[in-house]
């Protein structure tokens, strides 16, 4: 779509490939810190614990930061304006509206070591300050008064 293209130096181009790399790197190693804890709804089922190791130490969301900086290295890559709107689009959609449902259920199900952990780290930058501790907080709903299924 030639109507689309944005004229970008190359040196800025290949500043979105690295950046699509390293998001990538971010959201694999953000999978694997959640091992069984990942689902794609907001819903929590029993097996699911609170990660707050690897990337999660750092950030409460890295997967949403992860792509959000796929989409702008995306964006810049392909010098694209609809590329880069329709992706920054999604995630931020995802961010204002998925995330604060998300955040309620977590708070819900793992009360006090929701709110240490959210105090300790930042959404999707990391607060500097003090990391959370490391490790996974292997409460699940059984232990929480959460019923089955939740």
């Amino acid at each position: 779509m030639p109507w689309a293209g944005v004229r970008l130096p190359p040196w800025l181009r290949w500043t979105g490939a690295g950046l699509a790399v390293a998001a990538v790197a971010l959201i694999t190693l953000a999978h694997r810190s959640l091992d069984g804890s990942f689902s794609p709804t907001i819903h929590l089922r029993r097996r699911h614990v609170l990660v707050t190791s690897g990337p999660y130490r750092f950030v409460r969301h890295p997967m949403y930061a992860a792509y959000l900086v796929l989409f702008l290295g995306a964006f810049l890559l392909s010098a694209d304006w609809v590329i880069g709107a329709g992706g920054i689009g999604v995630i931020l959609t995802l961010m204002t509206v998925r995330l604060p449902r998300e955040e309620r259920r977590l708070e819900e199900r793992f009360d006090g070591a929701w709110l240490a952990y959210r105090q300790a780290t930042g959404a999707f930058l990391p607060r500097l300050a003090r990391p959370a501790p490391r490790g996974v907080h292997r409460l699940r709903a059984a232990e929480s008064g959460q019923g089955p299924g939740a």
